[in-house]
């Protein structure tokens, strides 16, 4: 990881932990998600090696799953994207930054249930990501920080 974390990445980081997983790293979704920001396998073979993480996401430590995660995020913040568009990225998928806003990209509403039957409200995830991220850069807390 880099020398020195932007702490705007590092708290929508820990924002999407919090939000995804309750920050437990061993935790699993319905559709398949393992981990404390609930990566796909197919995401995290995907992303993980571009940071020279290459281990199966099963056996990813805490600090692998941070590094991949931060590193995503910083690239998004990076090119422009604000925390509404990052949270909605990171739940409904990189092609869908406006999510949040209660609507997919092909106008679709962005509550529904996939179909593995997880529900999903990217609105209402959005919203909680940025009440996290609010309460972490005023210097308060949420969950556990490993």
């Amino acid at each position: 990881m880099q020398d020195t974390l932007d702490p705007q990445a590092v708290n929508m980081a820990k924002a999407i932990r919090q939000t995804e997983s309750g920050g437990d790293f061993s935790a699993t979704g319905k559709s398949g998600e393992i981990g404390a920001y609930q990566f796909t396998p197919d995401t995290w073979n995907k992303e993980a090696p571009q940071y020279g993480i290459n281990v199966p996401l099963e056996q990813a430590t805490p600090e692998q799953q941070n590094e991949v995660a931060y590193n995503k995020i910083k690239a998004w913040k990076d090119a422009g994207n604000n925390v509404g568009q990052i949270a909605s990225m990171w739940n409904a998928g990189e092609g869908e930054p406006n999510a949040y806003t209660g609507q997919f990209s092909n106008g679709s509403s962005s509550i529904g249930t996939n179909k593995f039957g997880a529900k999903y409200d990217v609105l209402t995830y959005a919203k909680s990501v940025a009440t996290a991220y609010q309460t972490l850069k005023s210097g308060g807390q949420v969950g556990a920080d490993p």
